[in-house]
Formats: C-alpha cells, structure tokens, sequence
C-alpha cells in the first residue's frame, strides 16, 4: 500500500480550506451553519496537523532522468540516407540524453557521404517530434548551443533534407519541426492543435 501520509496531508489541507472559508464567513457576519464558531476556531489545529502528515510524507521523489544516448536508426535506399531518432514517448530532441550529438552527427555523415544525394528525417513511432526537450531549459544556457547547431546545419544543408511527418505533430502548426526546408508526409498528419 502506498504511503498515505502523502494522502492525510492533501485531505487535511483540504479540509482546512473549506475550514478557512467558513471562518472568513463568519468574520464577514454571513455564515449560516450552527457549528461555524466552533470549525473556524479549529482551523489552526486542522492546519497543523495538515503540516504534520506532509512533514511525514516528506518531499516526492523525482522521477531519474536517462542519461543514455537514445538511438539514431540509419538506414541507405539507393542513393537516399534514412535517419530516424527515436525517444519515446513524443520524440523530444534531448540534449542531456545526447540524442541531439548523434542525431548531428548522423546528419554530418550523411552529408560528407558522396554516395548520398538526399536525406529523410524521420520520428520512430506515432509522433514526429515534440521539439526541444523542456529538461534542457534547466542547465546551462549554453548547452543549447549543441540543439540550435542541429536545427542550423540541417536548414543550411547542402543537400536535400525531407521531414518524412506522420502522426501527430506537436505544436501549433506541423510546419514546427527541426529545421528542414523540405517537409514530407507519409500518412495522415494533423498538429496537436487541431481537432481531431
């Protein structure tokens, strides 16, 4: 069973909110129930024992973030290089996971690569990519750099780079993807956005 301090603390602190609400009633000469005195009085003693069963719940545990490098999927069609990232569950383009490092360095490969003429820039699964990975925003302003060096090298590419978009595509518009000048579609696409 799990802890329920955790639960005490959050029905408590409820409770001293309905608490506090017949107290500032009474105090405004508009409380209508028999007992209010007596339950605004109490709402102190509510609160702390509200504060006691949070103290015992402690904080909540974070969830551990993977520091794997998720995998970059290459694959050669005759003279078109395929990448596909992949980092469930919405694809985002992580920095401290080092998915944008090999994701770049993919792209380099593909471009110094004299036997590719185009390259395709797929997402593994029903959603193409989320974009930036927001956990990234936490750290140094300057490891961002490694994420804005992604998107401009694939904008300034100097050969063709299709976005092949399918599923779902977070964002406003689904033309919010990383770099690209070219997008593809395979399969019914709609941003997040929009109805379904």
């Amino acid at each position: 069973m799990p802890d329920l301090n955790w639960h005490f603390a959050f029905n408590m602190f409820r409770l001293v909110g309905i608490v506090q609400g017949i107290r500032k009633r009474l105090r405004d000469g508009n409380a209508t129930g028999e007992h209010a005195a007596q339950m605004a009085a109490r709402t102190p003693e509510y609160a702390q024992i509200a504060w006691e069963y949070a103290l015992r719940a402690g904080p909540p545990e974070r969830p551990r973030r993977s520091t794997k490098v998720m995998p970059i999927i290459t694959r050669q069609h005759a003279k078109v290089r395929e990448i596909r990232f992949s980092n469930p569950p919405v694809n985002a383009l992580s920095i401290r996971s080092g998915l944008c490092r090999e994701f770049t360095a993919a792209i380099t490969a593909a471009l110094a690569d004299t036997a590719v003429e185009s390259i395709i820039v797929a997402g593994e699964g029903a959603i193409f990519s989320a974009g930036a990975d927001i956990a990234d925003f936490e750290g140094d302003p300057k490891s961002l750099n490694i994420f804005r060096g992604l998107v401009n090298g694939i904008e300034r590419a100097s050969k063709p780079i299709v976005m092949a978009i399918r599923g779902v595509v977070l964002g406003r518009r689904p033309r919010a993807r990383p770099g690209g000048p070219l997008p593809g579609r395979l399969g019914p696409t709609r941003s997040s956005a929009s109805p379904k």
